[in-house]
């Protein structure tokens, strides 16, 4: 069996291996007062700001 374990050395290079492999997978939520969703960033979307 091999190794195919991926060399990643930043969140930057985490980050763009999602958007290329998951781009409409939620990459964060973010809770306007801890506990409400308010906004949804996808892996592409992050990637793109």
């Amino acid at each position: 069996m091999s190794d195919t374990r991926l060399e990643i050395s930043t969140l930057v290079d985490l980050l763009s291996m999602r958007a290329q492999s998951q781009p409409d997978l939620t990459a964060y939520t973010f809770l306007q007062d801890g506990e409400t969703e308010s906004v949804k960033l996808s892996y592409k979307k992050l990637k793109d700001k």
